[in-house]
């Protein structure tokens, strides 16, 4: 599964904040109780009908059923929808459409809508089982974790434009990315959920767009704080990564590393010499010894007495602001322990992994199955299917790449298999540009407020 945080503007054209109405394609209140119908195609999950509703049990990853509609871009699904159990509160369902065999169209609903992602739109990429995904915009709803109650979901999809609305109120109005044709159906990963009064319907199309409109459907990427806000603030600490998020980063990059006594902390270099003072290794220190560090004063006196965070420290803040976080593994044998911390808070969806190796690739893909695992260095001058395939094989599903060694091949290759690309590290506005232009996914920078304002303008 991959996961990513991609700004989008929402569509320029005014839409009435109403349901659009549509002709009905398919009506269904499972009032026949039994196994699926003819035509239901069902991957994953136990997809059952008993009591007046479609039920779905037994997930574990993802589930999907897809309706016997023809393909078809212009349409609306809608549902009545109760959770009945989750794995945890950031577990969901999804109404989909446009699913096809290169990308689908996403309408996501976690067990706890309250939080910052509690609602999701979303472009998905390839097939389940073997799923990923872009997360093109979040938002939150008053809803928290509940059982048995039910809510009602619509997703429109209408020429570029998503739409989607929870208990009739307008909750997206999202520009997307490109328009193709696909069925629709229901997704869900590690949830049991019921669902009545399921209905698709077909949709006008929108009218064609302005050339002012076409130039205005590039997507933006991701900007990646790159070890926070590092060039205002120190390195790897809480204060940078909190102001990375306050001047508009997606994801903040952070180095892991592990203390003597298997504490795993924030820290880019082999010794804390150049940001602590301390010559040390981090396997020559404990915890305690580094809480004793001042890891600020070296960048500017009003961040003197700055600590070197723990990655749980960095998790909490993660959760807090509903961001991203991309973790460059300094070491081997790090992601048993960085796989219990990101379990516990739930926020395997938000989590990117950056192996260097491709032994540290499997490792990490072991414990985090469902997570984004970018490998880190150089795209080479010539790639061909033998090695993307390669590097599938050991669980690698995107690239953090020197920016320099980036190509139009190499994106070609990356993008037609639906691999995310981060360049690293940019603080060029000419270069962000170029970058921008060629698709990267995200642009990893020192400077994440000017690469905001420079990917986001003409």
């Amino acid at each position: 599964m991959l996961t990513l945080f991609v700004l989008a503007g929402v569509l320029l054209a005014a839409e009435p904040a109403a349901p659009l109405a549509g002709q009905p394609l398919l009506t269904m209140t499972f009032d026949q109780a039994g196994a699926l119908p003819d035509g239901w195609t069902a991957t994953g999950g136990r997809w059952t009908i008993a009591d007046g509703r479609l039920r779905v049990d037994e997930v574990n990853g993802l589930a999907q059923l897809l309706l016997p509609v023809a393909p078809v871009a212009d349409v609306a699904i809608e549902a009545d929808v109760t959770f009945e159990s989750a794995r945890n509160a950031a577990r969901w369902l999804a109404l989909t459409g446009r699913v096809n065999d290169q990308s689908a169209t996403l309408f996501t609903n976690r067990f706890n809508r309250s939080a910052n992602n509690g609602l999701e739109i979303a472009r998905g990429l390839g097939v389940v089982p073997g799923f990923q995904w872009q997360v093109l915009r979040t938002a939150s709803a008053a809803i928290e974790g509940e059982t048995g109650v039910s809510h009602h979901l619509r997703l429109e999809l209408r020429g570029n434009t998503a739409r989607a609305f929870l208990d009739q109120e307008l909750v997206f109005n999202q520009r997307l990315p490109e328009v193709a044709s696909g069925r629709v159906g229901i997704l869900v990963s590690d949830v049991s959920a019921t669902l009545d009064n399921l209905r698709v319907e077909a949709l006008e199309p929108l009218p064609a767009p302005t050339p002012a409109e076409l130039r205005d459907l590039r997507v933006v990427p991701l900007v990646v704080a790159h070890r926070g806000n590092s060039r205002y603030a120190p390195e790897n600490t809480l204060a940078a990564f909190r102001e990375a998020y306050e001047v508009g980063a997606d994801v903040i990059e952070v180095d892991v590393n592990q203390t003597s006594d298997g504490v795993l902390i924030a820290l880019h270099d082999t010794t804390f010499q150049r940001t602590a003072g301390d010559p040390r290794k981090p396997s020559e220190v404990t915890l305690a010894e580094v809480r004793q560090f001042d890891a600020g004063s070296w960048k500017d006196a009003k961040y003197a007495g700055e600590k070197i965070p723990t990655i749980a420290e960095v998790l909490d803040l993660v959760a807090e602001t509903g961001g991203g976080v991309i973790f460059d593994l300094k070491a081997t044998g790090l992601t048993d322990e960085l796989a219990v911390l990101v379990a516990e808070r739930g926020l395997e969806d938000r989590v990117l992994l950056g192996p260097w190796q491709l032994e540290e690739a499997a490792d990490a893909r072991r414990n985090f199955p469902t997570s984004t695992i970018m490998l880190i260095g150089s795209a080479p001058a010539d790639v061909d299917h033998a090695w993307f395939a390669n590097l599938r094989a050991n669980g690698v599903t995107g690239f953090n790449t020197n920016a320099g060694s980036i190509t139009a091949a190499f994106m070609r290759g990356a993008a037609s298999r639906g691999m995310a690309v981060f360049a690293w590290t940019v603080n060029d506005p000419a270069r962000m540009l170029e970058l921008r232009d060629l698709g990267v996914t995200g642009i990893v920078t020192d400077v994440p407020a000017l690469c905001l304002e420079t990917v986001i303008g003409p």
